[in-house]
């Protein structure tokens, strides 16, 4: 049974005003596809974690394995969210 929610994978998947749907099979596969490739991004980016003396997958880790990879993401600084004073 597929951890991600199936709506967000469908939404995702789906090509807006083009006319073409997304069935439940292929959501599911999707789906199951996408558990695999974070379950192995994670385990890259430990690697990485363990070598600098961490146990804690940080975003460098993960570029890391992305960097070794044909899929480029433009590095962007993690957003902080101050919490508000009561």
């Amino acid at each position: 049974m597929a951890e991600l929610p199936l709506a967000a994978i469908k939404r995702l998947a789906s090509v807006k005003g083009k006319g073409f749907r997304v069935g439940e099979d292929a959501v599911e596969l999707i789906g199951k596809a996408t558990e695999i490739w974070v379950q192995k991004l994670a385990e890259g980016g430990f690697i990485f974690a363990i070598h600098a003396g961490r146990r804690t997958l940080k975003a460098v880790d993960v570029m890391a394995v992305l960097d070794q990879s044909d899929i480029k993401i433009p590095a962007e600084k993690p957003k902080v969210v101050a919490k508000k004073k009561k």
